[in-house]
């Protein structure tokens, strides 16, 4: 039961936070992100995440998370990581371009030495991020 505690509370925890204008990017990337690059590379993904968080002024209601799974490590997952979980996330999302949107679909972390991560960024890339499958450019809705 803890187990599923600390994914709902990863889960929900990051979908509060990246929507939220007060908490920093960097905040968000320490809590969230295990991190195996260099500086520079960081650099790069902080100036990517941080043009990507707020375009088109997105705002969060209504988040709901269910059916919560551990899965079987990924047959390419990297060595470090100990366990991954996915869950069924819906929100409602508000952008000034379309208004608010339901999004819903599968989304996943991972453990990695005793903590749940949103995502890994090794080697020049973001590994094991996703979004509701049906969160797509625009903010268009796909079933």
């Amino acid at each position: 039961m803890e187990l599923l505690k600390e994914i709902n509370d990863c889960i929900l925890g990051y979908q509060k936070d990246v929507h939220n204008p007060d908490i920093s990017v960097i905040d968000i990337i320490k809590k969230y992100f295990y991190i195996e690059i260099n500086d520079y590379e960081l650099k790069d993904f902080i100036k990517w995440f941080s043009s990507d968080r707020f375009r088109g002024n997105p705002k969060i209601k209504n988040v709901n998370i269910s059916n919560i799974k551990i899965k079987e490590k990924g047959l390419f997952s990297p060595n470090f990581i100990d366990l991954e979980a996915e869950a069924y996330l819906s929100y409602e999302l508000f952008k000034e371009s379309c208004g608010w949107i339901k999004v819903k679909g599968k989304t996943n972390i991972i453990k990695i030495k005793n903590k749940w991560y949103y995502s890994s960024i090794y080697k020049n890339k973001c590994e094991s991020i996703s979004y509701p499958v049906n969160y797509g450019f625009f903010g268009r809705e796909f079933d």
